[in-house]
């Protein structure tokens, strides 16, 4: 039984992840600031923070970690140069050392989770692998810096392997309802206002957290390494859309109010995942109204659990 170390392992997507590949009979080590939510036999939690070298390394000495998935990022509103700096600490940093541990015991495949959404910055048509990398928001910089710190050890350590990974927006199970599909389907819900910041006919390509899952795994069974992968639907989908088919999956309507674009906010963003089609036989994924309904439900359970409490 092969061990994964997920570095932020109780996040939206840590969680899913170590779902998956428990399931898959993986042993998952998850490590993260709060003690992941999956509770199975192959499912150990370890809480730390992730600038805490001597814990991570701990796990090292303790487990026989096979490869690292990376899905951690801390990220807030930056208001100082005490914030950018904490910022760079606990997301590019702590990444650095990670990978130093990881080299220390001779742990070389890596997976990082970037971002599609924010490291290309603004377009007019579906954006693939090859274009440059111009993010508009002090979050995609991050992303950008840990990939070229990955770039940078592919060059100079010949045992090294990675995978980027650069997801659209993912929704799904175990996502806090403070995006944009978690809201909407939250709000019409229960019948509350929306605020809407920026144009509504904005496009962004959307993916279900369960295909980004699929598309993990695919690639690690398969052993392909040394690739970086968009992962996404390849489809616009309008805020419009969002709002509207958040209307029809609840029956309720919304009052909308539209404020100001935010800095940093991208008009268009698609993905050309042609790459990632080809590479594991796979022509669809879910699609956006399927995918929304079946988090709808999760929406339902979650608020159910606020009325319980």
């Amino acid at each position: 039984m092969q061990t994964i170390l997920i570095f932020g392992g109780a996040g939206f997507m840590g969680t899913n992840f170590s779902e998956y590949f428990v399931n898959k009979n993986y042993r998952v080590v998850s490590y993260d600031a709060i003690k992941s939510k999956i509770e199975h036999k192959n499912l150990v939690s370890v809480v730390g923070n992730s600038t805490d070298v001597e814990k991570i390394e701990e796990i090292f000495k303790i487990y026989k970690i096979d490869f690292v998935i990376h899905t951690l990022t801390s990220f807030w509103v930056v208001d100082g140069v005490e914030s950018y700096q904490k910022l760079i600490s606990e997301n590019l940093s702590s990444t650095i050392d990670l990978l130093n541990i990881m080299d220390k015991y001779n742990v070389n495949k890596f997976i990082y989770v970037s971002s599609g959404g924010s490291i290309y910055g603004e377009s007019n048509k579906p954006i693939n692998e090859e274009a440059e990398k111009e993010p508009v928001s002090f979050y995609g910089w991050l992303k950008e810096a840990v990939e070229s710190y990955i770039s940078y050890l592919s060059r100079t350590n010949p045992k090294f392997k990675y995978i980027i990974f650069r997801p659209s927006n993912v929704y799904g199970k175990y996502q806090q309802l403070n995006r944009i599909i978690g809201v909407a389907l939250k709000n019409a819900y229960l019948n509350e206002g929306m605020n809407i910041f920026g144009d509504i006919n904005t496009q962004k390509d959307y993916i279900y957290i369960e295909d980004f899952c699929e598309v993990v795994f695919s690639l690690i069974e398969k052993n392909n390494w040394n690739e970086i992968y968009n992962i996404g639907s390849g489809v616009g989908i309008s805020t419009k859309d969002i709002l509207e088919m958040s209307e029809k999956i609840t029956g309720n309507t919304m009052n909308i109010n539209y404020k100001e674009t935010k800095k940093g906010d991208i008009t268009y963003n698609v993905l050309n995942v042609d790459k990632i089609k080809n590479e594991i036989g796979k022509n669809e994924f879910l699609d956006i109204y399927e995918g929304m309904s079946k988090m709808f439900e999760y929406v339902k359970e979650e608020l159910e659990k606020k009325v319980i409490k």
